[in-house]
């Protein structure tokens, strides 16, 4: 039997640390590591989102079921892998989860590029997405702003003035209930990125819900799986 994995890729400015805690719910969670963080620190940055897609590309294996996880920037990324897969004619996943995150032709909300590094920092700290020792530590925050920023240009410069293909798989879009960047008439337009089943499923919390709902998410992706391992009983 072959074990299905579930490929996650992170946030705007995150690494595998997002996904540290989520080995022991009975899925083979597969983190991405995306180039100039966690092991990957030495490396280069992303330029574009091409150079992105490009590097993950190269990071995951479909000879075997899989899925995908995206969390926030992690979804586009992963709707864009989606297309290069589709257009190599590899085997499609066996879902797609697109968390915390607008469909990829809704430009961002805010310029977090212009934010002075203070302020800026204080709001990812709202969202969820940084502790506050990490704040408070001058020379960690420092490269936490320089990785997020980096990633924020891919995000702004991202050509959402175009066609967006269908992709040819089921997909959830998961969000928390109090994530003010999450606005229902826009969340619904993912309905027209796939030719399959596009589903809904909202989570109590803001941006990051996923830190305080693990039990619940998982016990949703695994029943989202259950086509899969009914196949191969």
């Amino acid at each position: 039997m072959k074990e299905l994995k579930l490929y996650c890729l992170p946030c705007a400015g995150g690494s595998t640390a997002l996904y540290k805690d989520w080995k022991g719910f009975g899925i083979n969670v597969c983190p991405i590591e995306l180039s100039g963080r966690g092991i990957r620190f030495n490396e280069p940055l992303y330029h574009s989102m091409d150079d992105a897609v490009n590097d993950i590309f190269q990071l995951i294996d479909t000879r075997g079921p899989y899925a995908f996880f995206g969390h926030s920037m992690g979804s586009i990324l992963c709707y864009e892998l989606l297309l290069r897969l589709q257009k190599e004619h590899h085997p499609s996943p066996e879902h797609v989860f697109f968390s915390a995150a607008n469909p990829p032709e809704i430009k961002p909300y805010c310029d977090y590029a212009s934010m002075p590094d203070d302020i800026l920092a204080e709001e990812i700290y709202r969202m969820g997405g940084v502790d506050r020792a990490i704040i408070e530590d001058g020379k960690l925050m420092k490269i936490f702003l320089t990785i997020f920023r980096a990633d924020f240009y891919l995000l702004s410069s991202y050509n959402q003035d175009r066609d967006f293909p269908l992709v040819d798989c089921s997909i959830s879009v998961l969000f928390g209930d109090d994530d003010p960047g999450m606005v229902w008439r826009d969340l619904r337009m993912w309905r027209r990125y796939t030719i399959r089943n596009c589903e809904f499923k909202v989570f109590s919390g803001n941006h990051f819900y996923l830190n305080k709902n693990k039990e619940s998410l998982f016990a949703y992706i695994q029943s989202r799986l259950k086509d899969y391992y009914d196949r191969i009983r």
